[in-house]
């Protein structure tokens, strides 16, 4: 029902598998469903980890099931496919970022920074750029603008406490609590 932005330690390794259908098409299967998005993605990635394992082949079938695309190794600041995490017995890339396709096209930059241990046991942090738009909603209240500077006084607790028998701030309070 929306796009959808994942980050995080996912503890799977990918390897440079594709996380797309490659060559799909509705030309020789027929469907039943009338409703398919043909995986018309194309755009390869690398990793500097070249094991593939169990969760990993998961992470891709999830990824291909629901159309997300792996970010590591893919856009400009990590065309290399930098591993994510350091540990004795080796690396990997374990940390990544998935986007829905259709939010890949806002995505401006993603990067694998340097593993600083003061920062983490054993994983890099990633960082992305994205592309956003919004509008903000006027919001017709009955309330009166909130002030840009308060003092506090003596009547500043009674005033506080009065402050939430408004019928305006009781209907806020509903709404925010279911």
């Amino acid at each position: 029902m929306g796009d959808i932005l994942l980050v995080g330690d996912l503890n799977a390794r990918t390897g440079s598998e594709k996380d797309y259908i490659d060559g799909d098409s509705t030309s020789h299967v027929p469907l039943f469903d009338e409703n398919y998005d043909v995986d018309c993605f194309t755009e390869e990635r690398v990793s500097k980890d070249l094991i593939t394992d169990s969760r990993g082949k998961n992470l891709l079938e999830f990824c291909i099931g629901n159309q997300l695309r792996i970010l590591n190794g893919r856009m400009c600041g990590d065309s290399t496919g930098k591993f994510t995490c350091f540990k004795p017995n080796g690396c990997s890339v374990v940390d990544y970022a998935l986007v829905s396709q259709s939010l890949l096209q806002q995505i401006l930059y993603f990067n694998v920074s340097d593993f600083k241990a003061n920062f983490s046991d054993c994983h890099c942090k990633i960082t992305f750029k994205i592309l956003a738009s919004f509008q903000l909603e006027k919001n017709k209240s009955h309330m009166k603008d909130f002030p840009l500077r308060y003092k506090w006084d003596t009547e500043s607790i009674q005033n506080f406490q009065e402050s939430f028998t408004h019928p305006v701030i009781q209907n806020e309070l509903k709404y925010f609590f279911k």
